[in-house]
């Protein structure tokens, strides 16, 4: 038998008051019986119904929830259960509307660890970033990866730089001069032109050593 699992948040169905909705692990063909939870507890639907799965989740609906105390010999006690849908985990896909495929590239179908219905893969997670590459001509396929040193990701192609790098792609740190570190004003800089060396700071070079008293100076290319 396969382990079954409960997503506990609840998601409201639009149009059906009072419904909400929740996933279980596939573990047959009827939630009519008493089934476990993720969270250690145990449910079971006050009504029968029938579904045919090879997905390692199922989506349904109730409208709601009545005694019980959630162990096996007293469950929480679900009514009108409804099923809705075959459900996978996070980095699979529905497939034919039964069934899970497993997704390729380090890619989701989600960007966070749970379950869903989505019948493609086109996430990366939030703290990791997307980018592209060419199999073949013509033929571009996503793909996630880490996060580079020093920036923050969002699951896109955007990357944000820590404050003292810049890049789109990956993070360098701004030049120094010789003397006091360059730096930005924030955080997201994009190009060396946003780096600066700050009023007050010093630079080293072949002329010799000084300090910079007219204001920031910017780095141009």
């Amino acid at each position: 038998m396969k382990k079954l699992y409960l997503l506990v948040t609840l998601v409201f169905m639009p149009g059906a008051v009072g419904a909400a909705e929740l996933y279980l692990g596939n573990s047959g063909t009827n939630f009519g019986n008493t089934m476990p939870g993720g969270d250690g507890k145990y449910y079971k639907c006050q009504n029968s119904g029938a579904f045919s799965c090879q997905s390692d989740y199922i989506k349904i609906s109730y409208t709601g929830r009545g005694s019980g105390d959630g162990t096996s010999l007293s469950p929480y006690n679900l009514t009108g259960c409804s099923f809705i849908s075959c459900a996978c985990g996070h980095n699979s896909y529905l497939s034919g509307g039964k069934s899970c495929t497993k997704c390729s590239n380090n890619m989701v179908a989600i960007q966070d660890y749970g379950q869903h219905t989505n019948t493609s893969c086109e996430y990366c997670f939030r703290t990791q970033m997307m980018s592209t590459f060419a199999p073949a001509p013509g033929v571009t396929v996503k793909q996630c990866s880490a996060c580079p040193s020093n920036a923050t990701c969002d699951g896109t192609t955007n990357i944000v730089c820590a404050k003292g790098y810049y890049g789109t792609s990956s993070c360098s740190e701004c030049p120094s001069a010789g003397g006091t570190p360059g730096t930005t004003k924030a955080a997201g800089a994009k190009a060396v032109t946003e780096c600066y060396i700050p009023k007050g700071g010093t630079f080293y070079d072949e002329s010799g050593h000084g300090t910079f008293d007219g204001g920031d100076c910017y780095y141009t290319k």
